[in-house]
């Protein structure tokens, strides 16, 4: 444990165990969440995941996440895309409410944030995408925005607006880059 290998030798060791007899006795699930980040080129990890409950006596449950619901069709290979199931879930992008909720839930016993700046990034990512992470990494570069001795500080709408503009002029500047670069 604790060990880091490379990623064939990690798939070797994956195999092993997965094919190993004392193993089969229990059931595993694994859940491969962003499977969209670990599809390569040659498709190999992604093919070996969704191989192993094909194996003789498997006791093996992948379930797969991704950010698309085309993945299979767009970037995965006939051999892999014959090993995964048919079964998708859509989850619906996070409400205002919900964004909300979870940001006041992260938030509890810390006073740093005013509630209406809570309010304005649960609303902005609500609008835009309905991603907890996203809001959540906001929050965070919100608080980066204050002085760390300085904990006292309330979080205001103020240095959400920072951080939005920022993300902002990250999007423009990379649309920008990106236009030119097709000229």
């Amino acid at each position: 444990m604790g060990e880091t290998v490379s990623s064939s030798r990690a798939q070797t060791l994956l195999n092993d165990y997965f094919s190993n007899k004392k193993v089969k006795e229990l059931s595993t699930i694994l859940l491969v969440d962003e499977v969209d980040h670990i599809c390569n080129r040659k498709q190999d990890v992604v093919y070996n995941i969704l191989d192993w409950p094909s194996q003789t006596g498997s006791k093996v449950v992948v379930i797969t996440i991704a950010n698309t619901m085309d993945l299979p069709e767009r970037v995965l290979r006939g051999c892999v895309t014959s090993r995964m199931g048919l079964t998708r879930l859509v989850f619906k992008p996070y409400t205002f409410q919900q964004l909300q909720e979870i940001i006041m839930n992260r938030l509890i016993g810390n006073s740093t944030f005013d509630p209406d700046a809570v309010q304005l990034v649960a609303r902005k990512v609500a609008a835009i995408s309905g991603d907890a992470r996203r809001a959540l990494d906001i929050c965070r570069r919100a608080i980066d925005l204050i002085k760390p001795e300085d904990d006292s500080q309330l979080i205001t709408i103020k240095h959400v607006d920072q951080v939005l503009n920022s993300i902002l002029s990250g999007v423009r500047v990379t649309a920008i880059s990106t236009h030119i670069l097709e000229l």
